[in-house]
């Protein structure tokens, strides 16, 4: 009893039972233990049966691809754990030199990897191969870094793909680029036959009210442009006359492109115009929030034209723009909070959404410049309503607008400027205007708009290439004076 129990003697470690009487040397001592029974706890885990190198099919074989190197960080890839246990250790596969027999072993799996913090110190991996076309196993050159490194050719047989490869064809290019020559031509062709066997729409107009109304819808491309900025990210703004030039090539390519493909068409523009930071997908995101304002802005103009008409269908539809306008701008209010909720920001796409998303008092600032340039719209479609001594009133006016903005709406349209004017037309037509006058006036109306368009576009043209020339001159003189 008197005795002193052996430390270690139960058969437990010694860092089992802590002494807290010891000094500094026990302790010191203790940790060394501690250390050197943890170390053959772990490679008394490892240890395997030996392998027969001689006897073995060096080819890879069937085995499962570990598309992510989970095996390699598990510790269970045999490559990985010699090369973190030492030969002698290990006590197998080893010759007398003390090094593996086998080649592929007597090299660590992966690249060593830099110390913390030390930013400079990066390892490249080399390039991934087919495993197919090699004897060596394929974790042997670490993990791959992009997924379509995994597809073969042969395998990959995706639509997206496919499409992708037939838009790449030279031929293919050509042959829709002529077409589209073709039906550019085709409708220019049959608008100034029109044109010429039935005059202009406005040719008895009144000057100055169209220039007035001309004048209105050119600011009004300038407050859209200001409420789009808005919409993105400071460090990754564009500048307002690049979404204006975008605004104004897609109101001008809208005389022959179906429905929603301005969009694609305002996106990349403004990813080529000079100067522009944000991604093809930022752009689309705040397409899809400037279309949300949009309809917002609209709300007021359809509750006020739905309380002015006199027909219950035409109420009706403009009652389900109001509403519709009012869940968008709902759903504009409380999107930055819903990016940044927990089920949402455990996905990739969440994730990057709450970081591209826009800021609140930012999307009510855009809404307010968003909803000037409808009103000012609103202001020139009246105008071009007196100019033509046509009988209507500043209600009619936001009828028609409200009604050719909806129709842009429509996912699949034949063509963006003659659905709006076809809808504007219908909307003349139920209010008391002749047929005629109806079509000729929504025509006049979408060639203003157009007209505008292209003016947008040659000003903000000239003052990039005015910009150029300036900056060419400034740099030759410095030349020459150097």
């Amino acid at each position: 009893m008197g005795a002193a129990a052996d430390p270690g003697s139960d058969g437990q470690s010694p860092c089992a039972r802590p002494d807290r009487s010891v000094g500094l040397a026990g302790a010191k001592r203790m940790a060394r233990e501690r250390r050197q029974h943890a170390r053959r706890g772990l490679c008394r885990r490892r240890r395997r049966r030996p392998v027969d190198w001689a006897s073995r099919d060096p080819s890879p074989g069937p085995r499962r691809r570990d598309t992510d190197g989970a095996y390699a960080r598990r510790g269970t890839d045999r490559r990985a754990r010699d090369y973190r246990c030492s030969p002698r250790q290990l006590g197998r596969d080893v010759g007398a030199d003390g090094k593996h027999q086998h080649p592929d072993l007597s090299r660590p799996s992966a690249p060593p990897r830099p110390r913390h913090g030390d930013a400079r110190q990066r390892v490249t991996r080399p390039p991934l191969r087919d495993p197919h076309e090699s004897r060596v196993p394929w974790l042997t050159y670490g993990r791959p870094d992009r997924v379509t490194q995994l597809r073969t050719t042969a395998a990959d047989s995706t639509v997206a793909t496919a499409v992708m490869r037939l838009l790449s064809n030279r031929k293919v290019q050509l042959v829709l680029n002529g077409g589209f020559g073709l039906v550019l031509l085709g409708v220019a062709f049959f608008s100034v036959r029109h044109f010429v066997g039935a005059g202009w729409p406005i040719h008895h107009a009144d000057p100055l009210l169209v220039s007035c109304a001309a004048l209105l819808f050119l600011v009004a491309y300038a407050f859209k442009a200001w409420g789009w900025q808005r919409l993105f990210q400071a460090s990754e703004r564009p500048t307002a006359d690049a979404l204006a030039f975008a605004g104004g090539a897609a109101c001008v390519g809208g005389i022959a492109l179906p429905g929603r493909v301005d969009d694609a068409v305002r996106i990349a523009i403004v990813k080529r115009y000079p100067g522009t930071k944000a991604s093809i997908g930022t752009l689309g995101l705040s397409l899809l929030v400037l279309g949300m304002l949009d309809n917002a802005a609209l709300t007021p103009m359809a509750s006020v034209a739905a309380a002015g008409s006199s027909q219950w269908t035409t109420r009706a539809g403009f009652a389900v723009v109001a509403a519709a306008g009012i869940a968008a701008a709902a759903v504009v209010a409380f999107l930055p909070q819903i990016a940044r909720l927990p089920f949402v920001t455990r996905r990739r796409f969440g994730r990057w959404l709450a970081e591209h998303t826009h800021c609140t008092k930012e999307a009510w600032a855009a809404w307010l410049f968003i909803s000037v340039s409808w009103s000012l719209r609103g202001l020139a479609v009246f105008l071009l309503l007196n100019a033509l001594s046509m009988p209507g009133s500043y209600v009619l006016a936001l009828a028609f607008l409200v009604a050719s903005a909806a129709s842009a709406a429509l996912p699949i349209a034949p063509a963006g400027a003659a659905t709006q004017a076809g809808a504007g037309a219908a909307i003349l037509v139920l209010g008391g205007v002749g047929t005629a006058d109806a079509v000729a006036f929504s025509i006049a109306a979408q060639a203003l708009v157009i007209v505008t368009g292209a003016a947008v576009m040659l000003l903000i043209g000239s003052w990039q290439l005015a910009l150029r020339l300036r900056a060419s001159r400034t740099a030759r003189a410095a030349a020459a004076a150097a």
